[in-house]
Parts: structure tokens; C-alpha cells; sequence
């Protein structure tokens, strides 16, 4: 162990017991924002085992349109974590981290991890999953592309 011996030009002071915290008045003023991850959604990179396979098609054409009041639609179906239209909701709206999906006609629910990043100045949803075969799993990064 070293020890320091203590310069006498610094001198430590307590803090007097009046000087405690105390949260605002306003306790919105402390309240994180609410992840509105609702809108338009395109697909604008893809990757299958960490390997970039975003130019072998066009997977541009995929869409997902999370509407506010709780219902989404899919465009250009690819692998994905459901194939049909449907419900979703996320587990915490403040720190969104799961999503889940209800086709219609179901009660099953499919979910999935997700980073909700925002990159070049944009959001971004990265969904990875793994469709049917345990061996590949897919990254799929979407960028919003309209508000709903």
C-alpha cells in the first residue's frame, strides 16, 4: 500500500447538514421521455450470422408499420419474427427493449430483443431473431421512414 502524505495548501471542509439534496418541486422535471417507437419502418441493412448480405436482394422493399394505436401491417414479408398482420406492444415505454408481436386471429405472442440506437443523427430498430432454424440468426436494421 502507498500512502500520500497530504499537501497542507488543500484543506477539506464538511459540509454542512442544511446542505442536503432535495429532488425538484416539478417531479416531471426528473421523468425520462416515453419511446415512441410507433411510425413507418423500412429495412435498410440485413445480416445473416454477423455476415452483411444487405446487397445480395433488395430488401428495401420490407416495411413495418407500427401504428399508435397498437396495430401493425407488414409490407414484402421476409423471414421475420411474424408473417401476418397483427398487434404489438413493447415491454417498457421508457426503455423499450422487448417487443412483442399477436397476428390477428391468435393469441399466441411472439417476441423479440431490441436496441433502439439512434445512428447518423436517425433512430434505429435492431431486431435479431432466428426464424425456424437455430443456426442462422438475422440482424435486421430499420430506419423510420414516416410518423403514423
Amino acid at each position: 500500500m502507498i500512502f500520500f502524505p497530504l499537501n497542507p495548501q488543500y484543506t477539506f471542509r464538511s459540509v454542512p447538514h442544511s446542505d442536503t439534496f432535495s429532488a425538484p418541486a416539478d417531479p416531471d422535471k426528473n421523468t425520462e421521455q416515453v419511446k415512441d417507437i410507433s411510425g413507418t419502418w423500412q429495412l435498410t441493412t440485413v445480416s445473416r450470422n454477423s455476415n452483411d448480405i444487405t446487397e445480395t436482394m433488395d430488401f428495401s422493399q420490407f416495411q413495418i408499420d407500427l401504428k399508435k394505436d397498437g396495430k401493425y401491417t407488414i409490407e414484402n414479408y421476409l423471414p421475420f419474427v411474424v408473417r401476418h398482420n397483427g398487434t404489438w406492444k413493447v415491454d417498457d415505454i421508457y426503455y423499450p427493449f422487448r417487443l412483442y408481436f399477436t397476428e390477428d386471429g391468435t393469441t399466441e405472442q411472439a417476441s423479440t430483443d431490441i436496441l433502439f440506437p439512434i445512428t447518423n443523427g436517425e433512430r434505429n430498430i435492431v431486431i435479431t431473431h432466428s426464424p425456424g432454424c437455430g443456426s442462422n440468426t438475422y440482424t435486421y436494421v430499420f430506419k423510420k421512414i414516416s410518423e403514423n
